[in-house]
């Protein structure tokens, strides 16, 4: 059986009708590389339903990854995400109307993703970064490194409105499972 990966794109929101996450979580599903199967899903910018969803998806696909993608609006590079806060600006509703302040109240300050970081960074020509926002893209990463998945190795790249290209990432990936499975290519 292959392995899989699966790649969580985020929907349309705010002013962004055509998301490139949305695109690229389109692109990339179904492509193969090398053993892995890449499964890409669109979610919505929801602080409740991006998670709901990417745990229905994760029970589905029983996948060896997940890998996050949003847009953000105001970045010219890919960034790759190394934590998620457990902060939010309060004053953006997301698309079902919803603003939040603190993801959880009992939760740590920060979690730190689980995915190999800087390895898919440079992979797919990225840098790393540190600060996720406080919109729904720092809030999937915060809670999606929570249970019930904790062990599930995670990850999240923002992208430019001028997106990143599926098979770029689809290499990147197969690469980072083939070293990370002790596969040297």
């Amino acid at each position: 059986m292959r392995r899989r990966v699966l790649v969580m794109g985020f929907g349309p929101f705010l002013s962004i009708t055509d998301n490139p996450a949305a695109r690229l979580a389109r692109e990339i599903d179904g492509m193969t590389r090398d053993g892995l199967a890449v499964v890409g899903r669109v979610m919505p910018v929801s602080f409740e339903r991006a998670v709901s969803e990417t745990r229905a998806a994760v029970a589905e696909v029983a996948p060896a990854a997940l890998i996050g993608i949003g847009v953000a609006r105001t970045r010219s590079v890919i960034t790759v995400e190394a934590l998620g806060r457990n902060i939010a600006d309060g004053k953006t509703p997301d698309v079902d109307g919803v603003c939040r302040r603190c993801l959880d109240a009992d939760g740590p300050p920060q979690r730190s993703v689980t995915y190999p970081t800087a390895a898919l960074a440079s992979q797919i020509g990225a840098v790393v970064g540190y600060d996720a926002g406080r919109y729904v893209c720092n809030a999937w990463i915060y809670q999606m490194l929570q249970t019930p998945h904790p062990r599930l190795p995670t990850g999240f790249i923002h992208i430019p409105p001028a997106g990143l290209q599926a098979s770029l990432l689809a290499d990147a990936l197969a690469e980072i499972e083939g070293i990370t499975n002790g596969n040297q290519r």
